[in-house]
């Protein structure tokens, strides 16, 4: 068994709290791209697309007809990490089309932002990172390392305030000084 991921399932939904941070920083949650109906009592998207309708497969405008979306996406998980990673490129995708103006994604753990980066690292020198002091207490599973947060858009400072309760954060490497 993979102990980058050892629960019996994909299933993992976000605590409240996270949730808060996410619908707070950016103001609402548009889209879901990795839900159902269980966890959207928490997320409350406007528009969400569930394992059957494939995030992987529909586009994602035909679910959400709005422009410059704002999403929230705690991807599901595998042992091999290919899901975290698809749906980090799916993500990055439609960032890079101007279709998310924003989003928040869970990383399982920390080994899963390699794989993230893998999909896309301008994207990810991009967002701000949040790591999680303490390992988040899902509903359904648990992780087996410490889990991080992105944040990507133009509300860094707040995901910062929002995020700093729970762990430390860090800015985007454009934000960096030269000498970093």
């Amino acid at each position: 068994m993979n102990p980058e991921h050892s629960s019996k399932t994909a299933e993992h939904y976000t605590p409240p709290y996270i949730i808060d941070i996410a619908r707070n920083t950016m103001g609402s949650i548009d889209l879901d791209p990795a839900s159902c109906a269980d966890a959207q009592e928490t997320v409350r998207a406007r528009c969400w697309i569930t394992k059957e309708q494939d995030a992987l497969r529909v586009g994602w405008p035909e679910v959400a007809p709005f422009n410059q979306v704002n999403v929230w996406l705690n991807p599901p998980g595998d042992k091999s990490g290919s899901l975290p990673k698809a749906f980090f490129g799916r993500l990055a995708h439609y960032t890079l089309a101007s279709f998310v103006k924003q989003f928040c994604y869970l990383a399982f753990n920390i080994s899963h932002l390699k794989t993230c980066q893998k999909a896309n690292k301008s994207i990810m020198e991009s967002c701000w990172l949040g790591v999680f002091e303490k390992r988040i207490e899902f509903t359904g599973t648990q992780p087996t390392k410490d889990n991080a947060m992105l944040y990507y858009g133009p509300k860094g400072e707040r995901f910062a305030e929002l995020f700093k309760p729970y762990g430390a954060v860090w800015a985007p490497k454009y934000l960096l000084p030269s000498w970093c």
